[in-house]
Formats: C-alpha cells, sequence, structure tokens
C-alpha cells in the first residue's frame, strides 16, 4: 500500500484549496431547501425526465432536475421529523427510510404529479408493527430483495439486515428473513444474493451469501482502516470493493475481494490529506468512486488500477468549512441518465438550518499511473523511505517508497514530467517523464550513494573535476571543465550522511569556484550535475 495521500504539508493544503472548485465537477445549479436539513440523495428517470429524491428533515423531496440550470420541486411527502433520511428505488417504486419512523413506499409511476401513491411498511407476519427505525437501505435488484439496515426491529434485534421480498408486490414488501449474526449494519450494498456490510461500531466490512434468507453464510471480513465502516460498494466485476469510515481524517479504502474468505486491502485516499476531512457515502460508476466528503463536498476517484487510487475530479459543496466534523455533504447520487451528479448538504452539524442540493456535470478522465521500484546501484536491494515528487501543481503526487522499495504514484494531468528521488545517504536523482491519462508508466530508479561508481555518468575524459587539495582546512579551490553540449550544470556537496551543505549553480565559461563554506571536520563528497544527471564525484576531506 502507497503512503503518497499521508504526506502534508501547508504548501499542499493551500494547494488543495486553491484547486477545489470546478476541478473536472462544474456547477450547474444550487437549491436551497428552507428550514429543513437534507439527508441523503438518490435519483429517478421516467419518460425522458429525470428527478433528484432528496430525504428531507420534513419527508421526501421530489425535484424535477431534467434541467439542471432549472430544478423545479414536485412536491414533498409528508413524513417523520427527522435529519437522516435514506432513499433508495426499484421499478418505479421509492423506498425511504427514516430512524424516526417507518418505511414510506411511493409509486413514482405517476410523476410529474405531486399527488403520488404511498404505502407505510411498520413490518409483517413475525415483525409486523416492529419496524420503526430504519437507519439505511438498499435493493438487490438482480433479485428483487429490499434490505433493511439499523433497526431494532427482527428476531434477535441486533440491528443487522431485515429482508423483503419485493417480487410479489414491490408496493407492500413481505418480510422473509434477516442478518444479524454480526450485530449492527450501517449502511450496505446487495446483488445478486451477495451482501457487503458495514458493521461501523465492530469496524469492519462483511461479505455475506444471502442465497438462503433463512441462513446467511458469512463469506469473510476485514477490519476496514478507522475502524467505524459506514458505507460499502463493490465495483461492477465485483472483484473490487470501497468503503468509507465515517471519524474525522479517515480514508476511501480500497480492497481485493475477489476471494472473500481472505480480503486483500489494497489502497486508501484521502481527499484533503492531514485536514482531518470524513468521507461519507461513495459509490461505483464505470470504475469511478464518486464520494461525498462532508466538508470537502464531491471527489471523483479513478479506481481503474484498484491498488493505486487517484483522483480525477472534485466539487467542493461546503467552502465555509474544512477539516473535521461532520458539516457539508451527506450524499451524492451519479447514476442519471445523463450522467449529471445530485449532491446533498447538511447544515451545521445537523442543528436547523437550510439543506441544499446541488446539480453538477462531471468531465470523467482517467489518471496517469506512475509506479517502480529505487534500488541501490551498487548492491540491488531496494531502497525504502525514498522521497519523490513530480513537478506537477497536483499536490498528492508527492509519495515515498515502501519497505521493498516500490512506490505508486499518479495525477490527472498528462504531460511531461521532472521525478526527483531523494534520500539521505545517496546522492539525489531526477528523470524526465512522459504521462498519459490511462496509461501506467513504469519508472524504476538506481541511487548510488556520494562518490560510488554510477553507470550512467559520464566518462572520465570527458569531465575534469578537482579539488586543490582534497584535504583542507578551511576553504578549497574546485576546477571542472564544462562539454559545450551542457545547458545547465551545478555542483554540490554532501556529508557523510547524504545530507547537502553547500549547492553552486555553474554558468558557461566558469572554470574554477572557491568552496568555502563552514562545516564540521569529516568526510563530504563533491558532485558535479550536468542536466539533471551526476556526472562525477569527488572525495573530500575536512580537517581542523
Amino acid at each position: 500500500m502507497k503512503l503518497k495521500h499521508f504526506i502534508f504539508s501547508l504548501a499542499l493544503l493551500a494547494s488543495l484549496c486553491c484547486q477545489a472548485q470546478d476541478y473536472n465537477i462544474a456547477l450547474r445549479s444550487v437549491m436551497e431547501i428552507p428550514n429543513q436539513t437534507l439527508g441523503n440523495v438518490w435519483g429517478y428517470a421516467k419518460d425522458g425526465k429525470e428527478y433528484a429524491l432528496l430525504g428531507g428533515q420534513l419527508g421526501l423531496i421530489i425535484v424535477d432536475v431534467t434541467d439542471p440550470v432549472n430544478p423545479v420541486q414536485i412536491t414533498q411527502i409528508p413524513g417523520p421529523d427527522n435529519l437522516w433520511k435514506e432513499v433508495k428505488t426499484y421499478q418505479h417504486y421509492a423506498y425511504a427510510t427514516t430512524e424516526g419512523g417507518p418505511v414510506q413506499v411511493i409509486d413514482l409511476s405517476l410523476l410529474p404529479s405531486a399527488n403520488l401513491p404511498v404505502f407505510v411498511y411498520d413490518g409483517d407476519g413475525p415483525i409486523a408493527g416492529k419496524i420503526n427505525n430504519v437507519h439505511a437501505l438498499h435493493v438487490d435488484e438482480t433479485k428483487g430483495f429490499l434490505y433493511l439496515y439499523g433497526s431494532g426491529a427482527g428476531v434477535s434485534g441486533t440491528g443487522g439486515a431485515l429482508v423483503c421480498d419485493l417480487n410479489q408486490d414491490p408496493f407492500h414488501p413481505q418480510f422473509v428473513g434477516e442478518f444479524q449474526s454480526m450485530g449492527y449494519i450501517h449502511d450496505g450494498f446487495v446483488d445478486n444474493d451477495i451482501l457487503y456490510g458495514g458493521h461501523i461500531y465492530a469496524g469492519q466490512m462483511s461479505v455475506v451469501d444471502m442465497s438462503d434468507k433463512s441462513n446467511p453464510v458469512i463469506l469473510g471480513s476485514v477490519q476496514t482502516p478507522n475502524a467505524f465502516t459506514h458505507n460499502t460498494w463493490p465495483t461492477d466485476d465485483r472483484k473490487y470493493a470501497l468503503t468509507t469510515d465515517e471519524v474525522d481524517g479517515s480514508t476511501l479504502a480500497c480492497y481485493d475481494v475477489s476471494n472473500p474468505a481472505n480480503i486483500i486491502e489494497l489502497d486508501r485516499f484521502q481527499c484533503t490529506p492531514g485536514s482531518g476531512s470524513v468521507p461519507h457515502n461513495t459509490h461505483i460508476l464505470n470504475d469511478y468512486a464518486i464520494t461525498s466528503w462532508y466538508t470537502d463536498g464531491v471527489s471523483i476517484v479513478d479506481v481503474t488500477n484498484p491498488s493505486n487510487l487517484v483522483q480525477v475530479g472534485w466539487y467542493d459543496t461546503y467552502p465555509e468549512e474544512a477539516g473535521g466534523g461532520y458539516n457539508g455533504c451527506w450524499g451524492v447520487y451519479p447514476y442519471l441518465p445523463s450522467g449529471n451528479l445530485i449532491a446533498t448538504n447538511i447544515p451545521i452539524a445537523f442543528a436547523a438550518g437550510s439543506g441544499k442540493m446541488f446539480v453538477l456535470t462531471p468531465t470523467y478522465q482517467r489518471a496517469c499511473w506512475l509506479e517502480g521500484k529505487v534500488t541501490n546501484g551498487l548492491t540491488g536491494a531496494p531502497i525504502s523511505g525514498v522521497t519523490i515528487g513530480l513537478n506537477s501543481n497536483e499536490p498528492q503526487t508527492a509519495t515515498t517508497t515502501g519497505l521493498v522499495g516500490d512506490y505508486k504514484t499518479g495525477q490527472k494531468t498528462p504531460g511531461v514530467f521532472e521525478v526527483s528521488f531523494f534520500k539521505n545517504g545517496f546522492s539525489a536523482k531526477t528523470v524526465e517523464v512522459t504521462l498519459e491519462n490511462g496509461v501506467l508508466t513504469s519508472l524504476d530508479v538506481e541511487l548510488y550513494p556520494p562518490g560510488t561508481s554510477n553507470t550512467e555518468w559520464l566518462e572520465a575524459s570527458e569531465v575534469n573535476l578537482m579539488v586543490s587539495p582534497t584535504v583542507f582546512a578551511n576553504s578549497t579551490n574546485i576546477s571542472f571543465d564544462l562539454p559545450s553540449s551542457t545547458d545547465k550544470a551545478f555542483l554540490q556537496v554532501v556529508n557523510s550522511a547524504g545530507q547537502s551543505v553547500w549547492t553552486r549553480s555553474v554558468d558557461k565559461g566558469i572554470t574554477n569556484i572557491e568552496f568555502d563554506v563552514k562545516v564540521p571536520s569529516g568526510s563530504y563528497f563533491l558532485s558535479l550535475y550536468m542536466d539533471g544527471q551526476q556526472t562525477k564525484a569527488v572525495q573530500m576531506t575536512k580537517v581542523d
């Protein structure tokens, strides 16, 4: 797993803030919902029209967003006064849940009429009348089953998953089973009888075979990075799954779930590294993770290369605030036929206020990936902890090598860039690289300790570099010859730990420079760099 997204500085944060708005995501319109917060959001399309289904504090709000610049509210279905609202659809029905009451089933077939039939489902059979709170839900559209999460109803009442059959009558769900053995599920995804559960208090993602609703089989589970698993969503091929942990400073994490008995973490991503921002809900569309981050807004991450997550789109729906906490973007819906996104803001830490709906148009762009390995040029051994940077204005490209010398990074912008490699005890190196969208560029690099041979250096006959004398008490003279083809050159002196103590640029025509820096006694290495490559090195010894 790479570490690039956790290298952070104030300079990087300033750069991030400058890039937040209109970064491959364009704002089309904003609709304020007076005196109501907004929870999650879903969408629905019918007869060429597109609708946003908003989890309003006072009930489900339906907005016509066919014209993304001029959204029009159609109706609000009255419901319990509650901040936590979730909604999903199946065929032409919407299922709205809340922690303040039972499930509402809304028949959307009459849209754009504002008069829509509503059925209130509070359970049936062994759980009749028992459903009075549901945190979240999902529909297995392949098999036609509704999954309700976080309800106290059920045989054991642990808040796991209640399963309702929609095949006979989607307007009137029928309870057929449950999964409670791993405890409370905050949110989850289900398709073709496979459940991916987010067990927020246990801090785990589960993968469960729900073919037999009376006897679910746990296929595997894994603890997520910050052990507060809120949301899960698999890729379309079901080989990988993404999770969010709903705590300050947490991550969007990616896993290989092709073998649920051995789930392997592949990568982690932060929208604004070091800021403490919180991811909430992620969805996958065509190998892009579209995620709501509370104070950061909407992020699009390319997950084509699941072990190297790269952000390729971003729009900050909540510029009023940065960092941790739960103000800002609650949800984002990416599946409208037009490709437009619908996002919702919840204001002021769930206090009374006005929520906002955003209509956004994304530009999906594949990332440029850069990966490789850094080794010791003398021994071939991998070098860990090498700092790597691109001369790019994209702040999340900085990274370091892992234990086996490998590194992974990437960015959205193609072009020709310089990649720098540095670690104490080795001579720094800069390599030019060409990055392309949708292309993985491999770049393996060898670093050498100062004063050692390097096959990339010019032959000694081509460059004359001399120190007079090499053992000196105070200042000493450095003389050199530069080939006429050299465009730029500089001298660098490093100590035995590889730390630079002196650098000096060299212009054409200069053949002699005095080294007069006050340094402690010890061994030093003088290197001459021409056109970004180290060409020659001489050992120097300082004596008192």
